[in-house]
């Protein structure tokens, strides 16, 4: 018997189907309006359908926000009461219909200005006719504009900031919809920074020179105390480095390095441990009388003042100065029997901090308006949480500790966080008066290190 056999095979029949896109065209793009403003339209071409929208508020579409493609798009433009000129955009779909709309005729006087690296300000005209608006924009943050709009015919203020680069740069104010141009130029060699201020110890100063790579320059120190440790490339942008000696006097001192056409200032602290010594210590006089001479050996420009503690004895001579010197003395006869002795004392300068130690101080505390963090007892409260350390704040703290609830609130804390601004200097930083005539302060030394002197 024959047997017939079947294979029964599967077919797949892949059928893809390409969906089409709707694509809208439009035309034109762009379209200008004069400030009486008025209609317009965009053309739509291609397929499906189109949503039109505007974030101006000048801008009206209408009779319809959305169609098919082949429909119009209908907008009115409101008219511009202000001399700016103005943009708008309408969106269709993803495609941008620009709207540029002018404004009243308005003129500036001057058009344009020119400032030095140092910066600077100036005055804008504005003519316009009389209620028309106009507002004074710029497009750079180194050049300012004041005020930012007006209505009729005024003026405007514009300031320049200082520019430490080489190059020329620009920036353009918008004001009443003209243009005005301002133009800074830069130094063929500039520097930063351009002073410093150092204690009087010897220190090492790194200057950054920028100028154009075709600019030459030279370091040229005009003091003795200060030196040339690397000079740079002497061209273009570079690092050089100084150096400045310790300052034996005590004095502040002042020097200068040219560079190129840029000058650097050094200011130099005076020591503040000057020191003062006499030659002799001590002599003996005649009983019928005695002249005689003290050398004084002391710091430079350090100054020094003589006092006769005995009134037999008499400075004729030398009772101030500064570094070294001389004090001439008279001794008077002693018409006494017994021997007497007699003092003149010599005091060296009391060393005067460079800055005002009232000032400059930076304090707060966080939390709420009272310091205890109990919300009493407090007689004056931080107007805006910072202090320049002329202006006093009292705790009340009678009443802790005084009743049942309290017995326990013996004590109570306070928190500051302080910010010296200048280090190497004496900063006194808080201090509490106990009431019993003691006090405890808290200050940085000139060491920068943090005391404590309780009582």
């Amino acid at each position: 018997m024959k047997m017939l056999h079947l294979t029964c095979r599967s077919l797949i029949v892949l059928v893809s189907a390409v969906v089409a896109h709707a694509q809208v065209n439009i035309d034109p793009p762009t379209r200008s309006f004069t400030k009486e403003g008025g209609g317009g339209s965009i053309l739509t071409s291609g397929s499906g359908t189109w949503n039109a929208s505007t974030t101006a508020s000048w801008l009206t579409i209408t009779p319809r926000t959305s169609a098919t493609a082949g429909t119009s798009c209908i907008y009115t433009v409101a008219a511009n009461f202000s001399a700016d000129t103005r943009q708008g955009v309408i969106l269709i779909d993803d495609k941008e219909h620009t709207v540029t709309q002018t404004g009243y005729t308005a003129t500036i006087s001057p058009t344009s200005a020119t400032r030095d690296l140092s910066g600077g300000s100036g005055t804008i005209a504005i003519t316009v006719a009389p209620g028309v608006s106009w507002t004074a924009t710029s497009n750079a943050e180194w050049a300012t504009v004041s005020p930012a709009a007006g209505v009729s015919s005024g003026s405007v203020a514009f300031s320049v900031a200082p520019y430490t680069g080489v190059t020329t740069r620009t920036a353009t104010l918008t004001i009443a919809g003209r243009s005005f141009t301002i133009s800074q130029t830069g130094a063929d060699v500039n520097i930063t920074p351009r002073e410093v201020e150092k204690a009087y110890s010897s220190d090492i100063i790194q200057v950054q020179v920028s100028a154009l790579a075709t600019t030459t320059w030279n370091v040229t120190p005009n003091a003795s105390w200060i030196s040339v440790i690397d000079p740079g490339n002497k061209f273009g942008d570079s690092t050089l480095t100084l150096a400045v000696g310790t300052n034996p006097s005590y004095l502040e001192r002042t020097g200068t390095v040219t560079i190129g056409s840029a000058t650097f200032t050094i200011r130099q602290s005076g020591t503040p441990n000057p020191v003062l010594d006499i030659l002799p210590k001590e002599a003996t006089a005649d009983p019928v009388g005695a002249f005689g001479n003290i050398a004084v050996l002391a710091t430079p420009d350090g100054p020094w003042t003589a006092e006769s503690l005995s009134p037999w004895i008499v400075i004729s001579q030398g009772a101030s100065g500064s570094g070294n010197g001389n004090i001439q003395y008279v001794a008077s006869a002693n018409p006494g029997l017994t021997e007497r002795v007699g003092t003149i004392q010599v005091t060296p300068p009391v060393y005067q901090p460079k800055i005002d130690l009232t000032r400059g101080l930076i304090g707060w505390y966080q939390g709420r308006d009272d310091l205890t963090g109990w919300e009493r007892h407090l007689e004056n409260a931080f107007d805006d949480f910072s202090f320049d350390g002329r202006t006093k704040v009292y705790v009340n703290t009678s009443g802790y500790g005084d009743d049942q609830y309290h017995r326990a609130d013996a004590a109570f804390s306070i928190g500051f966080g302080f910010e010296v601004t200048e280090l190497g200097m004496t900063h006194p930083l808080f201090s509490i008066d106990h009431g019993s005539g003691n006090e405890s302060v808290i200050y940085v030394n000139e060491q920068n290190k943090l005391v404590v002197a309780v009582n």
